[in-house]
């Protein structure tokens, strides 16, 4: 087998470059096929908990307005549906 072709050095860089954002605990998502299903290596617990949050989002937690703060969420951090739900859904039951 020739180890110096183009796929098997792709290949190779892609299960490193995998296994150090695993090491260092960075975020890794991905969609599977038969939805939106995403994995994050972070819990959403401690991320919710060390997550410092804007003005605007802090209001609509307090008033208790989940969707309009999972919006602002999404729109400041850039974040997909699924983590920024996880994240407003932990932050809102730790400080009720």
């Amino acid at each position: 087998m020739n180890y110096s072709s183009p796929l098997v050095v792709f290949v190779l860089l892609v299960v490193i470059w995998i296994v150090i954002a695993k090491i260092k605990g960075t975020k890794v998502s991905y969609t599977e096929k038969n939805g939106n299903t995403s994995v994050s290596s972070v819990p959403p617990q401690s991320m919710a908990e060390s997550m410092s949050f804007s003005p605007e989002v802090q209001q609509a937690m307090q008033e208790r307005n989940k969707i309009k703060a999972i919006k602002l969420l999404r729109m400041e951090k850039h974040m997909d549906l699924v983590d920024a739900k996880r994240i407003i859904d932990n932050a809102m039951d730790t400080r009720a």
